[in-house]
């Protein structure tokens, strides 16, 4: 499941949760939000807790954090705001050191995929083992 405020998952939740096939992922697109929900996401029960900075507006630290996945991506549609690759990279880089999975989904663009989806070259659709069998 993911949801854009974390902070309403609780009690929205049903009461026989954590399933045992299900994760529970929330859209952290900057430091600030990052700061406020993370801990939430975290403290609640799931499967498998996942990130999505999409479209990422900024650099994030993530500290010593250990979701099981993070993705990226850039905004799409009529005034998207350009993708700060050094972002992106600073993100790629943080998973490897945290063992966090990373899946970047575009670089953004009028039309979602316009620029692509490689950063550096390379493409990086990763999924976490939960959701990998």
């Amino acid at each position: 499941m993911l949801t854009k405020r974390i902070g309403n998952a609780a009690k929205m939740l049903p009461s026989d949760w954590p399933f045992p096939n299900a994760g529970l992922m929330s859209t952290l697109e900057n430091q600030d939000v990052w700061n406020r929900d993370y801990p939430k996401l975290a403290a609640l029960p799931a499967a498998w807790h996942g990130v999505s900075a999409e479209p990422l507006l900024s650099h994030i630290d993530i500290g010593n954090a250990k979701p099981d996945w993070i993705i990226t991506g850039g905004e799409s549609g009529p005034g998207f705001r350009p993708l700060d690759m050094e972002a992106v990279r600073s993100l790629r880089d943080q998973c490897a050191r945290n063992g966090v999975t990373f899946h970047h989904k575009q670089n953004g663009g009028f039309r979602g995929k316009d620029a692509g989806c490689l950063v550096d070259g390379v493409e990086h659709k990763n999924f976490p083992p939960a959701l990998a069998a």
